[in-house]
């Protein structure tokens, strides 16, 4: 009996191992900032991004007009997701279909509606 239950932790500390060292997959979102402005214009790109349950959130921003890539950094809490890439600083709720929030760029002074659409 001794012996199952040192058997027991060893496959517990040995499951926590390879669950952290498993790779984060990408998941791939088609992004879309619109200006709050009325009138102002809207900037699209591409987001690929590794986003853990909770924790350090890692990826790459690439523009429409072909510029990038752009190393994206964040974080995430439950559902609450928060990302800097270039000079954009986003927070907003990552949900089932993509992510939905509000960026600011550059000094803060210019506000964008932000939507991140989940791709295959």
């Amino acid at each position: 009996m001794r012996h199952t239950g040192a058997l027991r932790a060893s496959l517990l500390i040995l499951t926590f191992a390879v669950t952290a060292a498993a790779p984060a997959t990408t998941t791939h979102y088609d992004v879309t900032m619109t200006q709050r402005d009325a009138g102002a214009g809207s900037e699209r790109g591409t987001l690929d991004l590794q986003i853990p349950s909770d924790g350090i959130v890692t990826g790459r921003y690439r523009d429409f007009d072909g510029d990038g890539p752009y190393l994206v950094s964040g974080g995430r809490r439950g559902a609450q997701i928060w990302l800097d890439y270039r000079n954009v600083r986003m927070t907003g709720t990552l949900g089932p279909k993509g992510i939905d929030g509000r960026a600011f760029r550059g000094e803060g002074s210019v506000e964008y509606v932000f939507h991140a659409i989940l791709t295959p």
